[in-house]
């Protein structure tokens, strides 16, 4: 693909982003599918805030990168970054256009 990347300190095992959805209720599927990572691990992240305050913080978030396309994994990572007003791509959206 011919892209030059940079991480972020904060990367993989180091993070705690995981998009706006720390910022609202838990997603029972999650608890359900994953419940050493999403209630054992998790606790106490998952505290609900507003809209408007879930694209203030992701706003404040984005402020760190320094590239133009910010490319993710995740799907909650995906709309917390489209919520901070990046460039936020899926890395699925480069594999199959």
């Amino acid at each position: 693909m011919n892209i030059k990347y940079v991480e972020i300190e904060e990367n993989r095992k180091h993070t705690e982003f995981c998009g706006s959805t720390l910022f609202r209720e838990q997603p029972e599927k999650n608890a359900k599918f994953a419940p050493k990572h999403y209630v054992e691990q998790a606790k106490g992240k998952f505290i609900p805030h507003s809209q408007e305050e879930q694209i203030e913080i992701m706003k404040r978030y984005c402020r760190q990168y320094t590239t133009e396309t910010i490319i993710c994994y995740c799907h909650y990572c995906l709309e917390g970054l489209l919520q901070g007003g990046v460039d936020g791509r899926h890395i699925a959206q480069l594999l199959f256009p």
